[in-house]
């Protein structure tokens, strides 16, 4: 996958976009709660800032269909963000 930015969009959808559009459709991502939604783009940020530092085994780890499939229920997504909430009230 080109990890450089392209702002042609047939660029973006031959490096893998319109798959990662095509999944965060598909798991209906804009069901979840408004505040939900707002962590899981915080994550997303953080991780795009990572990208590029993570070693290529990771990556292609984090992109695995089948992974996202089974971990992508909406009260799975609820029961992470409440387990990360107290990780991150623990470090306060």
């Amino acid at each position: 996958m080109n990890t450089e930015v392209s702002l042609v969009g047939g660029q973006w959808d031959d490096d893998g976009g319109s798959q990662l559009k095509a999944l965060a459709v598909s798991r209906a991502v804009d069901q979840l709660d408004e505040d939900d939604q707002l962590i899981l783009g915080f994550l997303g940020a953080s991780l795009l800032s990572l990208w590029d530092d993570l070693p290529a085994s990771e990556q292609q780890r984090l992109l695995n269909s089948q992974a996202i499939k089974s971990a992508f229920d909406k009260a799975e997504i609820k029961t992470r963000i409440q387990r990360l909430e107290e990780h991150f009230k623990r470090l306060k």
